[in-house]
C-alpha cells in the first residue's frame, strides 16, 4: 500500500504565502498547509496498491476533503496510516497547474545507464584562445521598447538594453534624489547586477551576456552629430518589426554602462575574494543600416509580423537595395576600443539569413561581403593585439536553414573571413498566443524533436567533410531561444512550467555539440528569467543558475530505459570544484502523476530490461550523493522550492539565494537504491567520489 497526500490551494502569491515546511512521513515530504485558513483549500488523499501498479491496473480509494478543520483531520488519519500501515509511504503535491491529479501512480522503476568510457562532447567553448573561454549558459537582453505589444500584451516594460536602469561604477545610482522612481530604478539595478553576479559565482565560469535581437538592426549608434539618431517611432503596421528603419538610438553612455555588466567591479559589486568570473558580452551590429527599404505596391500593404505571420509575407516587405554601410559601427568600435572594454564577440545583423529573414533576406553572397567588412574592421582596429585576442565574429543568428548556412560557410572561408561562432534561433514550443505552448513542454514527442533539429544543425556547422578545408572548427551555439515566439506565453515560459523543456533543451543540445545556449531573455517579454516589473527571479533563473554550477563542459552519454519517455536522464562531469572525477545526472519528470523509482548504473552489460538492480551494481548504493531537488505548487507558479524547503526568495537588497543541496551518505541511505523521483519536479543528483577516469583528467 501507499498513500498520497497532495494540497492544491489557489491563493500563491510572490509575498510568500503558502510557503512549504517539511512533514516527514515514511521516506515523503508533503507541504504544510499555510496560514491562510480559506474554505478552498483541499486536500486528495489516494490509498493505492502499490503491488498492482502498472499502466493497465491501477486500483485507488480516494477522499476529498475540504475547510481548515477537515484539512487537519485529513492530515492526522494520513499520518497515523502512514505510521501504522506504510513502511515506504511516496507523497507528493498535486499538480493542477494547467495539469491534473486524478491520483493515478505509475509506480516503476527507471534504470538510468551512464557511459563512463566515452566523452560524447564538449559544452563550453575557448575559440582559440586562452582567455576566450566561456561557460554554456548564455542570457539575452534585447532591445524592443515598452510599446512593443504581441496578441493585445505588452510584456516588456523597461526591460530594453536602452533603457534598463543602468549606472557607470563609481557614480551614485540615484543621481542625488529621493524621488520614489529613482529609488526603484536604484532598487532594480542592484537587483539587476545581483542576479548577473549569481550567475557568474565560481565554479560556473563567466557566463554569455548577449545584447542584440531583432531590433538591433534598426537601432544606430550616437557616437557623433552626424548621425541622425531618434528613439523608436510609433507603432507602424507597414514594416516587419512595427518600426520605422533607423529608429532607436544607443547613446555612448548607455554603452559605458552595458559594458560593466560584465564586470565584477560595477556598482556596488566588489568582488575582493574572487568568487565571480563575470561574463563575456555579446553584441548584435546593426547589418541594415545603410540599405534602403523599397515601399510596397500598394503602399497601405501591411507587413507586421505578428499580424501576417512569418510565412506569409509578401516579397515586398523584405525588399531592400544598397550594402551595409559600416561607418557607424565603425565608430562604435573604435570608441570601444579606446575605452578598454572588453567585448568578446560581435554578431553581424540578426535573423536577416534567406527566407528565415524577419527584417530584410540576404543571400549567402550579401551576407557574406557585409560580415568580411566587419571582420576587417575588427582586424584594423584592434590590430595591436594578437589575432585570437580580438572580438569574435558570430554569425548569423537565424533560424536554421541547411542550405544557406552550408553556403554561407563555404563562401566565409574562401574569402577568408570564416566566423569563430555559428548561431542558430529556434522557437520550439510555437508562437507565444497557442493556449497548447504549455502541454507542448511536457510533451515528449515535442521535445523529442530538439534532438533532430539539434542533430542537423551540429552536421551542418561540424561537417568532418568540410572540417579539412577550414581554418578552424566554428563553435556552434544556439543562438536564441525562448520557448515560445512573439514575447512566449505569460505563466507558461516565465513559469514553472517553462523549466522542464528550457532544462531539457539546454541538455539535448550539450548532447548534439553546442557550446552555448542564449536564452531569450534575461529579461523582458513572457519569457525573463527575470520578472520585467519587481526584478525577482523567475523560476528558469534558478535552473539555469544550477545547471551553470553543477552540469560541467564534459557530456557522458546517457540511456534512459523505463518510464516511457516522461523520464529524461542526462549526465556530465560535475563543475571543477566538485571532488575529482564526480558525475552530476539531471532528471526530469514530465508526468503530471507518475512517479519513479530511479536506480543508476555504468555497466552497459546489464540486460535493459533489468531495470531492479542489486547494491553492487547501483550508484545510489555506492556513492554519497548531494541532491538539489526542484518542485513548486502549481506548473503555473512563478516561485519554485528547493528540497522541500520553502519558496525561493532573494533578499530585500537582492542577495541571490545560495542553493545548497542536501547531502545523502550511503550510510544513512536505507532504501537510497530507489530513489523517487515525484510527478513535475527535476533533480540535479552529484554522485561524490564516484571517481570516473573521465571526469578526473581536468583540461
Amino acid at each position: 500500500m501507499k498513500d498520497m497526500l497532495t494540497k492544491q490551494s489557489e491563493k500563491e502569491s510572490r509575498t510568500g504565502t503558502g510557503e512549504y515546511s517539511r512533514i516527514e512521513i515514511g521516506s515523503g515530504v508533503v507541504p504544510a498547509l499555510s496560514n491562510d485558513e480559506s474554505d478552498d483549500d483541499e486536500v486528495v488523499i489516494v490509498f493505492h496498491d502499490e503491488e498492482n501498479a502498472n499502466d493497465d491496473n491501477v486500483t485507488s480509494s480516494q477522499e476529498r476533503c475540504s475547510g481548515w478543520d477537515l484539512l487537519r483531520l485529513c492530515m492526522a488519519v494520513t499520518t497515523a496510516l502512514g505510521l501504522l500501515m506504510l513502511q515506504n509511504s511516496a507523497i507528493f503535491p498535486s499538480s493542477n497547474g494547467k495539469g491534473n491529479s486524478n491520483g493515478r501512480i505509475i509506480d516503476s522503476t527507471v534504470r538510468i545507464f551512464i557511459d563512463t568510457d566515452h566523452l560524447l562532447a564538449h559544452s563550453a567553448g575557448t575559440s582559440n584562445s586562452d582567455n576566450g573561454g566561456h561557460g554554456y549558459g548564455c542570457v539575452s537582453v534585447d532591445f524592443w521598447p515598452a510599446s512593443k505589444c504581441d496578441y493585445g500584451r505588452c510584456p516588456w516594460g523597461g526591460a530594453s538594453s536602452l533603457t534598463l536602469p543602468l549606472t557607470v561604477p563609481n557614480s551614485d545610482p540615484n543621481d542625488g534624489s529621493d524621488s520614489d522612481g529613482d529609488s526603484d530604478a536604484a532598487m532594480h539595478e542592484m537587483r539587476l547586477r545581483k542576479a548577473l553576479q549569481a550567475l557568474s559565482a565560481k565554479p560556473a565560469g563567466p557566463f554569455i551576456l548577449r545584447l542584440g535581437g531583432s531590433t538591433g538592426d534598426l537601432v544606430r549608434y550616437n557616437t557623433s552629430e552626424d548621425v541622425h539618431c531618434t528613439t523608436f517611432s510609433e507603432f507602424d503596421d507597414k514594416m516587419c518589426l512595427g518600426y520605422n528603419i533607423s529608429t532607436g538610438c544607443m547613446s555612448l553612455e548607455r554603452w559605458d554602462a552595458i559594458n560593466t555588466l560584465c564586470t565584477t567591479d560595477s556598482v556596488n559589486m566588489d568582488d575582493k575574494e574572487g568568487r565571480y568570473d563575470g561574463c563575456k558580452l555579446v553584441f548584435g551590429i546593426n547589418g541594415i543600416y545603410g540599405r534602403t527599404k523599397l515601399p510596397c505596391d500598394p503602399p497601405s500593404t501591411t507587413c507586421w509580423i505578428t499580424e501576417v505571420g512569418h510565412d506569409d509575407m509578401p516579397e515586398c516587405c523584405f525588399a531592400f537595395e544598397g550594402e551595409w554601410d559600416s561607418s557607424n559601427a565603425q565608430a562604435l568600435m573604435q570608441y570601444t576600443h579606446d575605452k578598454g572594454y572588453q567585448v568578446w564577440g560581435f554578431e553581424y545583423g540578426n535573423e536577416m539569413a534567406g527566407f528565415g529573414g524577419v527584417q530584410i533576406r540576404l543571400d549567402p553572397d550579401m551576407y557574406v561581403r557585409g560580415m568580411c567588412e566587419m571582420k576587417r574592421l575588427i582586424d584594423t582596429i584592434w590590430s595591436d593585439v594578437e589575432p585570437d585576442q580580438r572580438p569574435r565574429i558570430i554569425a548569423p543568428d537565424s533560424a536554421m536553414d541547411p542550405k544557406w548556412f552550408t553556403s554561407m560557410l563555404k563562401k566565409s572561408q574562401d574569402s577568408e573571413c570564416l566566423p569563430h561562432v555559428v548561431t542558430w534561433h529556434q522557437y520550439l514550443l510555437g508562437a507565444g498566443v497557442d493556449p497548447d505552448v504549455g502541454d507542448r513542454c511536457m510533451n515528449p514527442t515535442v521535445l523529442d524533436r530538439q534532438l533532430e533539429e539539434a542533430g542537423i544543425s551540429q552536421s551542418v556547422v561540424h561537417d568532418e567533410e568540410n572540417a579539412g578545408s577550414m581554418d578552424w572548427m566554428p563553435e556552434l551555439w544556439m543562438g536564441e531561444t525562448g520557448g515560445a515566439y512573439n514575447s512566449g506565453r505569460h505563466m507558461v515560459t516565465d513559469a514553472f512550467h517553462g523549466s522542464f523543456w528550457y532544462l531539457d533543451s539546454m541538455a539535448i543540445l550539450a548532447v548534439k555539440g553546442h557550446q552555448a545556449f542564449c536564452r531569450q531573455t534575461l529579461i523582458g517579454g513572457n519569457y525573463g528569467l527575470i520578472n520585467t516589473t519587481t526584478f525577482i527571479p523567475n523560476p528558469d533563473y534558478y535552473a539555469l543558475m544550477l545547471f551553470q554550477r553543477l552540469m560541467g563542459e564534459r557530456v557522458l552519454h546517457t540511456t534512459v530505459h523505463g518510464g516511457k519517455g516522461y523520464i529524461r536522464g542526462y549526465a556530465h562531469c560535475s563543475r571543477n570544484d566538485a571532488a575529482d572525477g564526480s558525475i552530476t545526472l539531471l532528471l526530469i519528470n514530465l508526468s503530471n502523476t507518475a512517479m519513479f523509482h530511479i536506480a543508476v548504473n555504468d555497466d552497459e552489460s546489464l540486460e535493459a530490461g533489468d531495470l531492479e538492480l542489486s547494491p553492487s551494481n547501483n550508484w545510489l548504493e555506492q556513492y554519497d550523493r548531494t541532491e538539489w531537488v526542484m518542485s513548486s505548487t502549481s506548473l503555473d507558479s512563478q516561485q519554485v522550492i528547493l528540497n522541500g524547503g520553502s519558496f525561493l526568495e532573494p533578499s530585500p537588497t537582492g542577495d541571490i539565494p545560495s542553493l545548497p543541496g542536501l547531502f545523502v551518505p550511503i550510510s544513512s541511505s536505507g532504501n537510497s537504491n530507489k530513489l523517487l523521483l515525484h510527478p513535475h519536479t527535476y533533480a540535479l543528483i552529484r554522485f561524490e567520489n564516484s571517481n570516473v577516469g573521465i571526469c578526473n583528467d581536468r583540461p
